[in-house]
């Protein structure tokens, strides 16, 4: 407390006064111009730490500088001294009602202004939101420092990766020590892309064809004789052909498989069953020498069908079109599983001699089915050698399909592509690559170490913050029924409503309404036109007094150390 004004000079009015003793309550009267209104700015000096309030009441005339020293009970000094309080440590508590706290906190004249209602909000948060909102300031300062200690290690990251990725993204990527195969799966599926028509409608090569060659059962036709009887009618028939024209066999087995019943001959209808060769023919043309012939017919079809020259050609045709169309796939990407091993060549010219030879003997044997036939040394080699051929075929069928199987793969990949993707992909991934670098992973660790305070900086902002909107609601709503109240004391016919904390321009204000007769009235920092109601229009002289006092009054009371403060009201 203040217990005495020890000194006033060069100050208002005063050339100088000494030894003011001050009580517990304290009143001082005076005509206009004596000085009160000046003693309550000292005082507000005092509160604000506002230097210019002492400063800009200098006695006027002279040079010399204003003079105040005050005396508390516990006899210490409080001095102004050229341009500020003094001592540096805590000075007393004092709380000030006079026109430069309305001017600073209220209104003035007959409009509120932004700054008013600015400084309105630190009368209404008082001294613990005050300390609360230095907490969030601190807390915002924290996270500046952070950030400016982020920001050189930034700009070298920057000159390493250029401008195409944020710094934050950048350092967040995992290393990778596959990155180059990645990159290059990645450009494959670009170049893919690119040529995303032509590999959608490429052709896809085609298994080669296995001639069906039924080896054992051919050498089993060709080996494949009678019995007895049918042996003797076989040698007969024979002598007995060899003296008529050449194709005689045929002309007979007609006649003889056509014969009527009775038995006569279809050509020449003489009765057959006195002729001394109709024994001998009915065992040679008998169902075993009818079967064979047909047996033999059918694998002589066969082979004529499966080994002709035409077939030979276009299995070689086929082997040659699946090597461009397979050279076509892997120039898109497609990895071949192993190379081809088959000679394809080779293969047809094997096919080639089979179907000659073969179809020699079959055709040797259709004309004598009851007579073993061999077939010549090369055709015997050839069928000696088949199977291992056939599995080279198998072989390169299986390596085929599997080679489908990749380009089929591929064509789903390019049809899924999407191009913007993999370009953003393929930057991805060459950011990835230089994250790698020894120099750059040490700045990315800094930059990680330095990003996890900031989070941490942020974090305790975003707490003091909260804090400190709590307690801003909470203080607004009793600030607001304490200044009704004391609206209600002065007998004042209006109230406020509404009063509320924001933050416009990221500055904390107070916004609140005036309520006169049952209408709000804004309270607003632009000028109203002159016929709405408004601040300036609604509100007397007394009332505007009234209000700034149960502001003043309102403070006091949420006030947390009221009862060591001093008070100072000058003419309300």
């Amino acid at each position: 407390m203040i217990e005495s004004i020890k000194c006033i000079k060069n100050l208002g009015p005063f050339d100088q006064v000494e030894d003011l003793e001050l009580g517990k309550v304290t009143l001082v009267y005076g005509e206009n111009g004596r000085g009160k209104t000046m003693l309550s700015e000292v005082f507000r000096s005092l509160a604000t730490g506002t230097p210019e309030l002492v400063e800009g009441r200098k006695r006027l005339g002279t040079d010399a500088k204003p003079v105040v020293v005050l005396e508390t009970t516990d006899k210490e000094v409080v001095r102004w001294t050229r341009e500020d309080w003094l001592p540096d440590g805590e000075l007393p508590k004092v709380s000030v009602f006079n026109d430069g706290f309305v001017d600073a906190n209220v209104y003035s004249g007959l409009d509120v202004s932004s700054e008013q209602r600015q400084g309105l909000h630190s009368v209404v948060v008082g001294e613990e939101g005050r300390i609360k909102a230095e907490a969030y300031k601190a807390a915002g300062i924290e996270v500046d420092r952070v950030r400016e200690k982020l920001k050189p290690i930034s700009n070298k990251i920057t000159a390493k990766i250029g401008t195409g990725l944020p710094v934050d993204e950048f350092v967040a990527l995992t290393p990778c020590d596959e990155i180059d195969a990645l990159i290059a799966e990645n450009q494959a599926m670009l170049d893919g892309a690119k040529r995303a028509s032509v590999v959608g409608q490429r052709r896809l090569p085609n298994e080669l064809p296995v001639p069906k060659i039924p080896v054992d059962a051919i050498n089993e036709r060709l080996r494949l004789v009678v019995d007895d009887v049918v042996a003797e009618a076989s040698k007969s028939a024979k002598e007995h052909f060899s003296k008529m024209w050449t194709g005689a066999q045929s002309w007979v087995h007609t006649g003889w498989v056509n014969r009527d019943d009775k038995g006569l001959c279809p050509f020449c209808k003489q009765d057959l069953s006195t002729s001394p060769v109709v024994g001998i023919f009915k065992h040679y043309f008998s169902d075993a020498y009818k079967d064979a012939k047909h047996e033999v017919s059918r694998m002589l079809e066969e082979c004529e069908d499966s080994l002709s020259d035409a077939s030979c050609a276009a299995f070689e045709r086929r082997g040659e079109e699946n090597a461009r169309l397979i050279d076509e796939w892997v120039a898109d990407g497609v990895s071949i599983p192993r190379p081809t091993v088959i000679n394809l060549v080779d293969v047809s010219a094997e096919l080639k001699t089979l179907g000659q030879g073969l179809v020699q003997a079959l055709r040797a044997k259709a004309n004598a089915p009851l007579d073993p036939v061999e077939v010549d040394g090369a055709t015997k080699e050839a069928l000696q050698r088949w199977p291992a051929r056939v599995r080279l075929i198998q072989d390169e069928n299986e390596r085929i399909l599997e080679i489908i199987r990749r380009a089929k793969a591929l064509q789903e990949i390019v049809a899924d592509a999407n191009w913007d993707q993999l370009q953003d992909e393929a930057r991805r991934l060459k950011f990835v690559k230089v994250r790698r670098d020894n120099e750059v992973a040490r700045l990315c660790d800094d930059y990680r170490k330095l990003q996890e305070k900031q989070r941490e900086a942020e974090a305790a902002r975003k707490e003091r913050l909260q804090e400190l909107k709590s307690y801003n609601n909470g203080v607004f709503a009793q600030f607001g029924q304490s200044i009704n109240a004391y609206l209600a004391r002065f007998s004042a016919g209006f109230s406020i409503d509404n009063l509320k904390d924001t933050a416009a321009g990221g500055t904390p204000t107070c916004e609140f309404l005036v309520t006169i007769t049952g209408r709000d009235v804004p309270v607003k920092s632009s000028m109203p036109p002159a016929h709405q109601a408004s601040f300036r229009n609604t509100l007397s002289a007394g009332d505007r007094t009234s209000l700034a006092l149960a502001f003043f009054f309102s403070s006091l009371d949420l006030m947390m150390d009221r009862h060591e403060s001093i008070v100072v009201i000058d003419d309300p």
